[in-house]
This record gives structure tokens, C-alpha cells and sequence, in this order.
């Protein structure tokens, strides 16, 4: 998970603490000028708590003795604290603090693990940032139609587009499943336009973004229009969405290939890759390019990265928007 989104978090749940604080301030003060009597209850709630707390330090003998008198004096003085304060129209839990989430009283763990809340709050976040927020309600793998792939055999790879599509989509369950793990191997989709590449990395965005996972989805236009308005500020890579490029859990790079290649981009396209193969961040690159087509456009260092470090994946058969419209 990135650091920066788990500070976030945290300065959110200290927020949520310093506000309960306050508002129980806030409804004390309230209470204490209507009900005078009840500030007395306070006070000797917290006196009787040290004096028996001296008194067991002094005859631990006797500890077990004043603990159960402790109770009853404070469960007496709470139970007159209560019936004042319906008496006068507030609720019996009136001073008690508001938490938006009891399990964990707001901290964000439960038993030293992350609570449910910190959980789905880390998923928003993470759909915040990953640029897919809106499109993945449709984009997903509940709506992948296999039937739009056709079953006839492509003389030239052997297999019909269906049964390469469902071989790809298994790897890609592969891909989800494992992902908490070391290996770090990305994947590299390519093939013409319209065979369901983008659709498909959505499909594998979602589901890792649904698990707690960073992911950041970028048009390669998009990437280097960011390196470049950030490069003519700052020459380090030190802004959130900068970080998220280098430091997402997953970095999903589409139509490579779209970009102008001038010395900037495939220099900026290099750090990226290199950067994230080096610290075993993985990633999902789909362009339309053919491989012959990718070694003539970019440098070696680069291809060699794309086609040795990556699993590659060749989508063929017919263009699905196509077919889609017909429907």
C-alpha cells in the first residue's frame, strides 16, 4: 500500500478522534452549566478512582476488596448521573462519545489488524486515485462477454479467438490471485484495436482495487503529458501523482504507442519501466502495435524490457466495438 495513502487515513482517523474530544467538551460544558450537580458527580468519579487505586497500591491484601467497592461507588454515582440527565430531557448517553465506527472506536484496528472501515475507506481512496472510478461500474468482469469472440480456428495461431480469449482471461484470474505475492511478473497486451485490451485491464483493475491494492490506470499520452508539466516545475519525482506512478500497486499503461517518440518520451518510458521492474512493481501495457513493430519504434533497452521482463498476451479476431454496435 502506498505510504502516503496510509497517512492519509491515519490523519483522517485522528481527525475523527479529535473531533469526538471535542464535542464531548463541547456537551460537558453544556451539561455542567444546566446541571451543576452533575460536574460534582464527575468530580468525585475521579477522586474515588485514585483514592481506591492508593488504597490497593497500599494493602494489596485488600485489592480485590476495594476494586468490587470501586464498582459499586462508581455504578451507583453513574446511575444518579443518568437518571439527572434524563430528568432533564437529554438522552441517558448523552456525554458518552459518538463513534462512527464502534468496533474500533474510530482508530482504525481492531485487535492490532486493520478494521473493516480502514478497509473500505483504503478501496475509496484507491478508486479515487486510479483515474477508473466511473467506468468500472460497467467495466468489469460480470459484463465480459466471451460470446462476442469467434469460435472458428485462425488458420495462423492454431486456436479460434475464443479459446485464446479464455486462456488469456485465466492467466488474468492467475494474475489477480497471485498478486500479493514476489514474483512481480507484468503483462503486456497486444494486438489491433477494438479485441477488448482496455476492457479487460479494467476488468483486472477492479478486482485488485476492490482487495485494497493502489492501482493507476494512464494512457501513454496521459503519462508523459504529467512528466513533462511536472519536469518544467521539478526535476525529482517528489508530487503525489508522480509517486503513484512509480509506487502503485499496479501501473496500467494503455495504448503505448499513441505517444510522439521523441528523446523525452523514450527516456521518460524507460525510468518508468525500469524503475517499477526494479522494485518488483507490476504492471499491464496494451498497444496496438505488432512486435515486429514495437523493437522498430523503440530503443532496445526498452523492448528488451517489454519483451523479456513481461508476459505477453496476443489478442486476434474481430473488432468487438464493432460487433457491439451491431447488437
Amino acid at each position: 500500500m502506498n505510504k502516503e495513502i496510509a497517512f492519509q487515513i491515519m490523519r483522517e482517523y485522528e481527525k475523527k478522534q479529535d473531533d469526538v474530544i471535542r464535542e464531548i467538551k463541547r456537551k460537558t460544558q453544556e451539561v455542567y452549566s444546566k446541571i451543576p450537580l452533575i460536574e460534582k458527580i464527575d468530580a468525585e468519579l475521579s477522586k474515588i478512582s485514585l483514592y481506591f487505586i492508593k488504597n490497593s497500591f497500599y494493602h494489596p491484601d485488600k485489592s480485590q476488596e476495594y476494586i468490587v467497592q470501586l464498582k459499586k461507588k462508581i455504578n451507583t454515582l453513574k446511575e444518579k448521573k443518568i437518571h439527572m440527565l434524563t430528568a432533564n430531557g437529554y438522552p441517558p448517553d448523552y456525554l458518552e462519545p459518538k463513534y462512527q465506527c464502534q468496533d474500533c472506536k474510530d482508530t482504525g484496528f481492531v485487535d492490532g489488524k486493520k478494521c473493516h472501515c480502514y478497509k473500505r475507506r483504503l478501496i475509496e481512496i484507491c478508486y479515487e486515485k486510479s483515474n477508473l472510478k466511473e467506468v468500472l461500474k460497467t467495466h468489469n468482469f460480470n459484463n465480459f462477454r466471451l460470446d462476442f469472440y469467434s469460435e472458428d480456428v485462425d488458420p495462423e495461431q492454431g486456436m479460434s479467438p475464443r479459446q485464446n480469449m479464455q486462456q488469456i482471461l485465466e492467466r488474468s484470474r492467475k494474475f489477480i490471485q497471485s498478486f500479493g505475492e514476489n514474483d512481480g511478473y507484468s503483462f503486456l497486451f497486444y494486438g489491433r484495436s477494438g479485441l477488448g485490451k482496455t476492457f479487460l485491464s479494467y476488468c483486472i483493475a477492479k478486482e485488485l482495487l476492490d482487495r485494497g491494492y493502489v492501482v493507476l490506470y494512464l494512457t501513454s499520452t496521459d503519462l508523459f503529458d504529467i512528466l513533462r508539466e511536472f519536469k518544467l516545475s521539478d526535476d525529482d519525482y517528489t508530487d503525489e501523482h508522480i509517486q503513484m506512478i512509480f509506487d502503485s500497486d499496479l501501473l496500467i499503461l494503455d495504448d503505448l504507442g499513441t505517444e510522439p517518440l521523441t528523446g523525452f518520451t523514450l527516456q521518460e518510458l524507460f525510468n518508468v519501466i525500469n524503475k517499477r521492474l526494479i522494485h518488483g512493481k507490476r504492471m499491464i501495457v496494451s498497444t496496438n502495435l505488432t512486435l515486429d513493430e514495437i523493437t522498430s519504434y523503440y530503443p532496445e533497452r526498452i523492448y528488451s524490457r517489454l519483451l523479456g521482463n513481461f508476459k505477453l498476451f496476443y489478442f486476434f479476431g474481430e473488432d468487438i466495438r464493432l460487433k457491439k454496435r451491431d447488437i
